[in-house]
C-alpha cells in the first residue's frame, strides 16, 4: 500500500510511505507517481526483526519506463537493501520530475510472510532549481 501525507503547497516537503505485508517467496512493486518537480532527499527503510535479510528491497525512480537506481553497492553493484529488525535512513538528493513514479521493488526469499516499510521523502520547496551535490 502506498500512501502519501497530505500537503497544503508546493512549498513543503512530501512522505511518500509504501507499506506492506509480502507473502513467503513473493515479489512485488509498489508504486507511486511524483506530483512536481522536487528533490528526492531521503530513502528510509524498516525492517522487522524476522527478516533475516531475506527480504530485498529496491527503491527506483520510473522515468518514463528508464530506471533510475536511487543506490547502490559498489562492492556487489547490489541495487536492493536488506536487514533485519533494522531502520536505515539514507540520504540521497537525487532531482525529480513531475509524473515521475517512486517505485519500491520486494523481493522475499523467506519461507514466512514479512513487513517492512520505506519512506520516499521529497522536498518541493525549491524545485529541480535546488542545487544537487
Amino acid at each position: 500500500m502506498a500512501y502519501k501525507n497530505k500537503t497544503t503547497n508546493m512549498n513543503t516537503k512530501e512522505v511518500i510511505h509504501f507499506s506492506k505485508t509480502i507473502a513467503a517467496g513473493a515479489t512485488d512493486t509498489l508504486n507511486a507517481r511524483i506530483k512536481n518537480n522536487g528533490t528526492l532527499e531521503e530513502i528510509r527503510v524498516r525492517f522487522y526483526e524476522g527478516a533475516n535479510k531475506e527480504l530485498a528491497i529496491r527503491p527506483v525512480i520510473d522515468t518514463r519506463g528508464n530506471l533510475q537506481e536511487i543506490f547502490s553497492y559498489a562492492t556487489s553493484g547490489d541495487s536492493s537493501i536488506k536487514g533485519n529488525d533494522d531502520y536505515f535512513v539514507l540520504p540521497v538528493n537525487m532531482p525529480v520530475k513531475l509524473d515521475d513514479v517512486a517505485k519500491v521493488m520486494v523481493v522475499s526469499s523467506s519461507l514466512i510472510d514479512l513487513d517492512f516499510v520505506v519512506d520516499f521523502v521529497i522536498d518541493y520547496k525549491a524545485g529541480l532549481e535546488r542545487a544537487v551535490r
